[in-house]
């Protein structure tokens, strides 16, 4: 894991435990995505999530960002709906992590996004 954390980012009023839920989720699914990919990629792999923080006019942006194989097109509309959990097993989870972080950072004013190209991450 990389920490890129601006020291000028800002300060916002969140629970400290809703924010952690949604950090969770995502590197959750950031390091399941490398691992996956890990096990696919023949030759030298450095499964790799960083996350970052910068300051914006609305407040401060984080993101998590992972060099896995990135998100079909066909599953990205989907990827914040209850219980889904595109080509994954049971064992990998509900299916509610991201629905949950969607609430959470939609009920702090806050906007949750993809950016993600297959074979990317």
């Amino acid at each position: 894991i990389k920490r890129d954390l601006a020291a000028d980012a800002g300060e916002v009023e969140v629970f400290p435990q809703e924010i952690g839920r949604v950090l969770l989720n995502l590197l959750g699914n950031a390091f399941d995505a490398v691992h996956a990919h890990a096990s696919q990629v023949s030759g030298p792999f450095a499964p790799t999530v960083t996350v970052s923080t910068r300051q914006v006019d609305s407040g401060v942006e984080i993101r998590v960002k992972d060099n896995g194989p990135g998100i079909p097109k066909k599953h990205r509309p989907h990827v914040f709906k209850k219980y889904y959990q595109a080509e994954r097993s049971q064992a990998m989870g509900s299916g509610l992590g991201l629905a949950i972080a969607r609430k959470v950072v939609e009920a702090l004013s806050g906007v949750i996004r993809i950016d993600s190209r297959e074979g990317e991450g």
